[in-house]
């Protein structure tokens, strides 16, 4: 299940019907706070459904796949109701042994975090035992969130609220 939602591990790029040729102002935020050399931060976006969160996400894959080994990257949708019922930890257990174990740095996708179980509880470990992951994470319920990276995120996540796209607001264009 997790190469059909990964295909950069087997073709190294992402397809191009996961992004769009134009970047929300959010992407450049995000991009900015995943790439810094010195303040170490996990990216919550949220906002609604259908605002452009997954595909920033998947803009930004694109984006570290020009740097970073194709295997050292995990995007796992926990809105698909096999993976709503997997543990995160057994789902990072499979991919560190079986497809990112020679890489160091590591680069995780997280898409509708607030369906995992006990996601804040997760991301607050990996951030503190794992300093050389990147993570990145979307959620549609944004009160939930809120209210849990106030609990255990303080200092430790940054969250970027992706609104509706409004008529008459220019994106940046990627070409």
């Amino acid at each position: 299940m997790l190469i059909g939602y990964n295909p950069w591990w087997n073709t190294g790029q992402v397809p191009k019907e996961f992004t769009r040729p134009v970047k929300r102002l959010g992407f450049y935020e995000a991009r900015k706070i995943f790439n810094h050399p010195s303040i170490r931060r996990k990216i919550i976006l949220s906002g609604p459904r259908r605002v452009g969160k997954t595909t920033i996400m998947y803009q930004m894959i694109e984006e570290q796949l020009k740097s970073s080994a194709s295997k050292s990257i995990i995007y796992v949708s926990f809105d698909h109701p096999m993976l709503k019922l997997c543990d995160t930890g057994q789902i990072l257990e499979v991919f560190q042994n079986n497809i990112a174990s020679e890489h160091d740095q590591v680069y995780l996708f997280f898409d509708e975090i607030q369906y995992a179980s006990e996601w804040d509880a997760w991301l607050k470990m990996l951030y503190d035992q794992h300093p050389n992951y990147k993570i990145m994470a979307t959620g549609s319920a944004s009160p939930i969130l809120a209210a849990k990276a106030t609990e255990s995120g303080v200092g430790r996540w940054t969250q970027i609220r992706i609104p509706f796209r409004q008529q008459g607001i220019r994106e940046h264009n990627v070409e």
